[in-house]
């Protein structure tokens, strides 16, 4: 899918698109006539990662982790935790 279909689908600019995968959390699949390709895996992923960083709060940073291997799953879950009791807070004061 070309990226301008992506951001299209997703609600995302080109230029935030670029941006993510600039940071490591997507990858381009393919270049066509001068424009970038996503696959199916890689706009999940992107997809992902939106609804992490927009409804879980996370940074993109952490996500980053998240995604890189599994040695990073401790990382993973202590910050879900934090993200939880954050959430829990967030709540109480509302």
């Amino acid at each position: 899918m070309p990226i301008d279909e992506v951001g299209r689908r997703l609600g995302l600019r080109a230029s935030a698109i670029r941006y993510y995968e600039q940071r490591g959390l997507i990858q381009t699949s393919r270049w066509q006539v001068g424009k970038r390709w996503f696959d199916t895996e890689q706009v999940r992923r992107l997809a992902a990662v939106l609804l992490w960083k927009d409804r879980g709060r996370l940074e993109l940073g952490h996500i980053a982790r998240f995604l890189g291997s599994p040695e990073d799953s401790v990382s993973w879950a202590q910050t879900i935790d934090t993200q939880i009791d954050m959430l829990t807070a967030d709540i109480d004061r509302l």
